[in-house]
């Protein structure tokens, strides 16, 4: 009952993302429980993802509204228990990701709710040329905020957390390519940025055929080269789990 109350007060919005919860003390006087009960409460919604517990002298906890990555690390789980390859998982991206850049296209205030957002990536993209890390996470972003920006909720949190797991077991390969000296070399990522621009200016003009023909060139170039050095026989949800924790 308690993990019921608190639950729908987060996902209705009477307590918002970052916040903190009522102390255990103010919970058990609200909802007329016990000590143990809260507790119990807490330790459900931490096990969601909801809320972190603080323990110690500081205690309390705090929300965590959820999003593509709680979303993402679950169907990492499922994925990896049914040992599911990586080429199942570019699959679909490939066929969903460009549907959410001619979306973009199609909205009627692209030029202010998505195309300055691109704008910024690309200038930072450039800058972050030979430095395999920053890049990769830049480049990424610029994949993500597209599917987020879609206008479509349910499809951006759905492509959204596809391409979440995607970008994590990316970013994992390029840390360990990077330590190696085997990352792309600054012609392709060049290349990169030239093909982000193109699909930028298509996105600005409100061409949807074009966007979405350009994203899906762009991703099965990417994903056949990420696939050819891609070390791991199938998905695992370890990369999922470092960057859940980082919340």
């Amino acid at each position: 009952m308690v993990a019921d109350t608190l639950r729908s007060e987060i996902l209705g919005g009477a307590v918002l993302d970052g916040d903190r919860l009522p102390t255990q003390e103010e919970i058990m006087r609200k909802v007329d429980v016990g000590l143990p009960s809260v507790r119990e409460a807490l330790r459900i919604l931490e096990v969601e993802g909801l809320v972190t517990v603080h323990r110690g002298n500081v205690g309390g906890a705090t929300v965590h509204l959820p999003d593509a990555s709680n979303v993402a690390y679950m169907l990492a789980m499922v994925l990896e228990s049914k040992q599911v390859g990586f080429n199942d998982v570019a699959d679909t991206v490939h066929r969903l990701e460009p549907m959410c850049a001619g979306m973009c296209a199609g909205r009627a205030d692209r030029a202010t709710a998505i195309v300055p957002r691109l704008r910024e990536l690309l200038k930072l993209q450039a800058e972050a040329v030979d430095d395999p890390p920053r890049f990769n996470i830049l480049a990424r972003t610029f994949h993500t905020d597209v599917v987020q920006h879609c206008g479509n909720a349910s499809m951006a949190l759905t492509v959204g957390s596809l391409v979440e797991l995607w970008t994590a077991h990316e970013q994992s390969w390029t840390q360990e390519a990077t330590s190696e000296g085997r990352f792309p070399d600054v012609t392709l990522q060049e290349a990169i940025i030239d093909v982000h621009e193109k699909i930028t200016d298509a996105i600005e003009l409100g061409d949807a055929e074009l966007a979405t023909r350009l994203s899906a060139s762009h991703l099965h170039a990417a994903q056949t080269y990420h696939l050819s050095v891609e070390q791991r026989p199938h998905v695992v949800c370890e990369p999922l789990r470092y960057s859940s924790d980082r919340r």
